[in-house]
């Protein structure tokens, strides 16, 4: 008879970085637009050789980039 080992699943930590690649790919954008951002403003940190970009951070960024976007489409 062999027995069945239960592990416990491990809760899912929620997500609050990002880096470039990942950014690029959740955002449909290659990294050399991601990279763009940045200079542009896009919040970023960086830990050690890692570029992180926060997501709270991206988000508004973005939202604020739309908002201006729609200001000077007007």
């Amino acid at each position: 008879m062999s027995m069945e080992i239960l592990k416990a699943k491990e809760p899912e930590l929620p997500v609050i970085a990002l880096r470039v690649d990942q950014a690029a790919k959740s955002l449909g954008v290659s990294d050399k637009t991601i990279y763009r951002m940045i200079k542009a403003g896009l919040p970023h940190l960086r830990f050690g050789g890692c570029l992180l970009i926060p997501v709270d951070g991206a988000r508004a960024w973005i939202a604020e980039q739309s908002k201006s976007e729609v200001a000077t489409d007007e």
